[in-house]
């Protein structure tokens, strides 16, 4: 931060995040101003004598008033989670924005700091995340899945080999039903076909 005070106009401030920005801007002598709803709790910031501006991240009116003669914004305010439709999402992080950005534009602040969060990350370990590590792909650009290589079509040997290897193996049924029965022996005979057996033989 500068050394000559400044002007903070910081959204979110009472939040995790915003809160410590303007713990730490007020430490360091700058003064601030912060975007507040009506439900929010500011006992921390009436304790700290901050100048509030009741409004929300949607209010047109209070981002002029919040960045009227501010030096710089701190946007420290989002809809983060893992519920919400994506309209929603893109209402309060999106559209809202740009209505600060304007507010920022038409009050000509020197610098604007829109803070992120690790919300925009899938979830996963984050040791070591920072702001240069690149987000995911949206659902819009998904990533396509690696396309399965083809199976290699036999060469025209190979596949002549297979055919007469399947049309010359016998058919197991017509074996069995085609193979000459063993002859029988009578137990009257001494060992000898029976005359039904010999008659079965018989051309």
């Amino acid at each position: 931060m500068s050394s000559s005070p400044k002007t903070i106009f910081v959204t979110g401030a009472t939040g995790l995040v915003g809160g410590h920005a303007v713990e730490e801007a007020l430490k360091r002598g700058h003064r601030v101003r912060a975007l507040v709803r009506p439900t929010s709790d500011v006992r921390k910031l009436d304790e700290w004598g901050v100048e509030k501006v009741v409004g929300d991240l949607e209010d047109a009116d209070a981002l002029a008033r919040g960045a009227a003669g501010a030096d710089w914004i701190f946007n420290c305010a989002a809809k983060v989670g893992d519920w919400g439709t994506l309209a929603e999402f893109r209402r309060l992080n999106v559209d809202a924005l740009r209505l600060l950005l304007d507010a920022a534009v038409a009050a000509k602040v020197e610098r604007f700091v829109h803070v992120s969060s690790l919300g925009v990350y899938e979830g996963r370990d984050h040791h070591g995340t920072d702001e240069t590590t690149p987000p995911p792909p949206t659902p819009s650009t998904p990533t396509p899945a690696p396309r399965p290589k083809p199976r290699p079509w036999p060469s025209g040997t190979a596949r002549r080999r297979a055919c007469r290897s399947s049309s010359s193996a016998p058919d197991s049924s017509t074996a069995s039903a085609t193979a000459p029965s063993s002859p029988s022996s009578s137990p009257t005979s001494g060992g000898g076909p029976s005359p039904t057996s010999a008659r079965a033989s018989r051309p």
